[in-house]
């Protein structure tokens, strides 16, 4: 979960400071191990949870 937060962190502070998106208007959430949209097993499916999705408020 921590390292899904970060990542979904990371993705609003770049769409603030490199995209000039409004901060009142993003949220950061992680969903970590509850939304996997592959399973772990492989690298790839790794890399298909490795995702960030925006959700209009």
């Amino acid at each position: 979960m921590d390292l899904s937060s970060r990542r979904a962190q990371s993705v609003a502070t770049a769409l603030t400071q490199d995209y000039a998106f409004a901060a009142g208007r993003l949220t950061a959430s992680g969903a970590g191990p509850t939304m996997r949209g592959a399973p772990n097993d492989t690298e790839e499916g790794r890399a298909k949870n490795r995702r960030v999705e925006l959700v209009a408020k």
